[in-house]
């Protein structure tokens, strides 16, 4: 009897812990300092002269001679395509304005997609002042209103 428990819970505890496993993949795959090779689409042409370093909550834009500018994530690698959100303060705080984007890796390539617009810049009301203020891109097409950053891992 004990023999035939075991062999039910074993396949389905192993099921859970390899998508336990999957789900932390991305979050240790993003951390590292990343060159910014490109930035398309937005309203104005940016031309890359910084490098992004990725933490386990959070990144900082390092470029020469300029303040580190620290903004907080979360992804979620388990949506199609994968989604990653941005936002100024830490998302168990009051986080204010989440900009919601996606990604994607490519080998040592990693791309992210996010709106530059706002859909609705007066929030109808202070709790709603979060991801129903910008769209998510569907797809890595930069747009006036979708910028696409290609960054390429730094050794």
């Amino acid at each position: 009897m004990r023999i035939t428990a075991v062999l039910v819970v074993l396949p389905a505890s192993l099921a859970i812990a390899a998508n336990v496993s999957g789900q932390f993949e991305d979050a240790k795959k993003i951390q590292g300092l990343w060159r910014v090779e490109s930035i398309d689409g937005g309203p104005s042409k940016q031309e890359p002269k910084f490098k992004l370093k990725f933490f386990a909550d959070h990144f900082v834009a390092v470029e020469p001679g300029q303040e580190e500018n620290r903004m907080f994530y979360r992804l979620n690698p388990k949506s199609n395509p994968k989604e990653i959100d941005v936002a100024k303060r830490p998302f168990n705080d009051d986080v204010g304005a989440i900009v919601p984007g996606i990604y994607e890796f490519r080998g040592e390539v990693l791309r992210i997609c996010l709106p530059t617009e706002r859909k609705d810049r007066k929030p109808k009301t202070v709790s709603t002042f979060a991801l129903q203020e910008y769209a998510r891109p569907k797809e890595f097409k930069p747009s006036r209103d979708v910028v696409m950053l290609t960054l390429k891992r730094d050794q």
